[in-house]
């Protein structure tokens, strides 16, 4: 079906493949509960194996509520010894509380929504 077609385009880095997938999905308006069902019965994809040298790594990306970062720590043999995450919504709470000066506390759901933030998005 489309969802192991588009799987497996994926793993093979055709993207014309997949293209293709995605306009026959436009094009056909698939039952979606049949494809995650056909989805449910795929296997997980394999483990891959990668080699990694001593040091660390930070990386920034953009999300939907600003940077997102992600710093990774390995040790001599390769492996993973810190992985530290910071989502946009941690870094943008301060601006809430800046938001809320001269408003009352009623006010705060609509400022707060205005932000639309992830409460369990934090620092981890």
């Amino acid at each position: 079906g489309h969802v192991s077609r588009l799987v497996d385009a994926l793993a093979r880095g055709d993207g014309a493949a997949l293209l293709r997938e995605v306009s026959a999905l436009d094009t056909s308006a698939p039952d979606y509960d049949r494809a995650l069902a056909e989805f449910g019965t795929l296997p997980p994809p394999p483990p891959q194996r990668f080699a990694a040298a001593r040091g660390r790594i930070t990386t920034v990306t953009e999300g939907a509520r600003g940077a997102e970062s992600v710093s990774v720590e390995c040790d001599a043999r390769g492996h993973l010894t810190r992985v530290h995450i910071i989502s946009a919504s941690y870094r943008n709470w301060p601006l809430v509380l800046r938001a809320m000066e001269g408003n009352i506390v009623p006010d705060f759901p609509l400022v707060n929504k205005s932000f639309n933030l992830c409460y369990a998005c934090a620092d981890r």
